[in-house]
């Protein structure tokens, strides 16, 4: 009876799409949502995550947001960059190493995929440590000021000249810490590049480095492949072609110099700035038209800013998977402006689409968006925001389950976690957490829950006064049991964690730990472990594993290979088009 009812209802939402206009499938309009779902939970002092899962006319939407209060004193932004320095990119995770303090981020600006340069401007703690490539009044920024206001505009202008101090002498200089093959251009690498200044592109013309520290020349020579190091109070700059001649006719061993800048916003009054793709929202409305766009539909990140210029939002939207196919940069913008965005830029999406954050009452953090690619990709820059508040009392507790359907005389491993006042993560005594047990028989040992009778539970953990509560559907009688994939296809010596349901006869379902399973596997293609951990074998072979729950009994299909091998990846272009 309730499987039919169950299907009536699918068939129901099934004519109710069919019959919506043929024209909203063609031109979906994100607004066009038939179901939506938010999850709001705080992850720091002024610092919230919210989840909005919405079924629209063309899928389902998977948006992530970060809600950044700068009016909290102990909350801040932070530039970050690969802990090697601007000249090797970097994973996201690696970026968010260098700050145990930082408890969210998004991936950056959009970066050139054979150099190490992003497309827009760098500032950290009042530092200018990249330049635009081009053009920068076409594209966004995302300014922070040294009086804690945000914004989102393009940079008008910016010049930097290499000038003598003790004798006339001018030098522009077109980069800082990016990499060009731009014959004539000049570059300066500071140590944010990282230890050495790179060589020359193999077209440039008479490449010459001349090294500064303290304010002093120190060097001038011919560059070579090996590059050359960047002093820690000083640095490189790479001159090629007509500057090369300029350096050598005019600059001595022993001249002091200084670097010029003269930056439009004003650089004395900025303490951040991370460059990005097109403006998608000014004054609160999506913009007519775009100076930068990527057309299609693709995962996306956003950095928008509220009216007030005290909350800052970090965006990513999942898609080119098998459940999110992603959004428009129309759509976009109007997401944007759904969040309350009062100016917004877009940032760079696909797959370098990115959110870490640190879930409330954990220390560790991890990445909560759906990887396009499936892992992470190397990038240029990100932006994180970071607590400082201070350690506090016990401020709650949140009780979880990863499946909250369970199968009678089964087990369900139960996570608790505990947060301060200021939702720092708080170390709690198991010994001291209390446990209640409602709706049905059952038992919780240590963070083990195992109900002896059917029906639906109620869970209680108390812990110095407060207390957490989840519910539970305990169900009876499973008539299969199913593992999956259907097909397990491993390398040598790899590893898998076995996953498992039970099934009754209305057909609900219940994740199932493999240590309620017995398991037969031939000795040639491996071993289950007592966490439910398949280790494959060291050579080539195939065959069935063999699970069995009472009697009730499933099969996998497992292929072992010889060896595995990289044919390619993004970070080495291998193909033409």
């Amino acid at each position: 009876m309730l499987k039919h009812k169950r299907f009536m209802a699918l068939l129901l939402m099934v004519l109710t799409l069919l019959s919506m206009n043929i024209d909203s499938f063609v031109y979906a309009d994100w607004t066009t949502s038939i179901y939506e779902e938010k999850k709001v939970t705080p992850i720091a002092k002024g610092v919230h995550h919210e989840n909005i899962l919405r079924f629209t006319d063309t899928g389902w939407l998977n948006i992530n947001v970060l809600r950044i209060s700068l009016a909290e004193p102990s909350t801040s932004l932070e530039l970050l960059m690969g802990p090697n320095g601007l000249g090797e990119k970097s994973r996201l995770s690696d970026m968010v190493s260098t700050n145990p303090n930082v408890v969210g981020a998004i991936n950056g600006d959009f970066f050139m995929t054979n150099t190490a340069s992003t497309i827009g401007p760098m500032v950290k703690d009042g530092q200018l440590i990249g330049t635009p490539s081009s053009r920068p009044e076409q594209l966004g920024t995302f300014n922070l000021s040294k009086d804690n206001l945000a914004s989102i505009a393009p940079w008008v202008s910016i010049r930097i000249d290499l000038k003598g101090k003790t004798t006339p002498f001018t030098q522009m200089v077109g980069l800082v810490n990016k990499e060009s093959d731009y014959n004539g251009v000049v570059i300066a690498y500071t140590p944010h590049w990282g230890a050495k200044a790179p060589a020359p592109q193999p077209n440039v013309s008479n490449p010459m480095y001349v090294v500064v520290e303290n304010d002093v020349v120190t060097e001038i020579s011919p560059a070579t492949s090996e590059g050359k190091a960047i002093p820690a109070k000083g640095y490189v700059v790479l001159t090629t072609s007509s500057g090369s001649s300029n350096v050598s006719q005019n600059l001595l061993l022993g001249d002091e110099v200084e670097l010029s800048y003269m930056v439009n916003p004003d650089l004395n009054n900025l303490q951040l700035t991370l460059g990005g793709g097109g403006v998608l929202v000014r004054n609160g409305a999506a913009v007519s038209a775009f100076t930068h766009e990527i057309t299609g539909i693709h995962p996306r990140t956003a950095i928008g800013v509220s009216q007030n210029r005290q909350e800052v939002f970090f965006v990513t939207i999942d898609g080119r998977t098998a459940s999110y196919t992603g959004v428009s940069q129309r759509d976009l913008a109007n997401i944007m402006v759904y969040l309350g965005a009062f100016e917004a830029m877009n940032l760079d999406g696909g797959g370098s689409t990115e959110m870490i954050l640190r879930p409330l009452g954990e220390s560790n953090r991890k990445i909560v968006n759906t990887l396009s690619d499936g892992g992470e990709r190397r990038l240029m820059n990100g932006i994180g925001v970071v607590s400082n508040a201070p350690a506090a009392e016990l401020g709650g507790i949140q009780l979880s389950a990863a499946d909250t359907n369970v199968f009678v005389n089964t087990s369900r491993e139960l996570t608790l976690k505990a947060f301060d006042k200021n939702y720092n993560p708080f170390n709690l005594d198991p010994s001291q957490v209390s446990w209640q047990v409602s709706g049905v028989e059952g038992t919780v040992q240590g963070n083990t829950f195992r109900p002896a009778s059917p029906g639906k539970a109620t869970l209680t953990a108390s812990y110095n006064g407060i207390s957490s509560s989840l519910q539970f559907h305990v169900l009876a009688n499973p008539v299969a049991l199913q593992l999956s994939p259907a097909t397990l296809t491993l390398g040598a010596n790899s590893t898998h964690q076995i996953q498992a349901v039970l099934v009754n006869q209305d057909g609900y379902r219940a994740s199932i730990h493999p240590r309620e399973l017995s398991f037969t596997i031939p000795s040639n293609l491996g071993s289950v472990d007592s966490s439910g951990i398949f280790r494959a074998s060291g050579q080539g072979s195939s065959g069935l594993i063999q699970a069995n729950y009472g009697s009730l009994a499933a099969y996998q299909a497992a292929v072992i290979g010889h060896q595995d091998r990289i044919l390619g990846d993004f970070e080495t272009l291998m193909g033409t088009f």
